[in-house]
């Protein structure tokens, strides 16, 4: 499925994400896709995307690690 809001798609302090075959995106002006303070992306073949807007990230934290991405992670205006 989907995951998706208008100024985040996943907010939290701490965020793991594997296996994403979907989309995760942020749709508003500064919106930004995951944000959080540790992120890991595992094995994602999906998009995580921040899209149609100004100013916006497809992934924003302190600590980001991503590993065996096959998809797209991208912000687009």
């Amino acid at each position: 499925g989907i995951i998706a809001g208008d100024a985040f798609g996943i907010s939290a302090t701490i965020v793991h994400v594997t296996g994403n075959t979907s989309v995760i995106e942020a749709t508003g002006v500064n919106g930004i896709a995951i944000k959080g303070t540790d992120i890991t992306v595992d094995s994602n073949s999906g998009s995580i995307r921040a899209t149609n807007n100004t100013g916006g990230s497809a992934i924003s934290g302190k600590n980001v690690t991503v590993t065996g991405n096959a998809g797209r992670i991208e912000a687009t205006k």
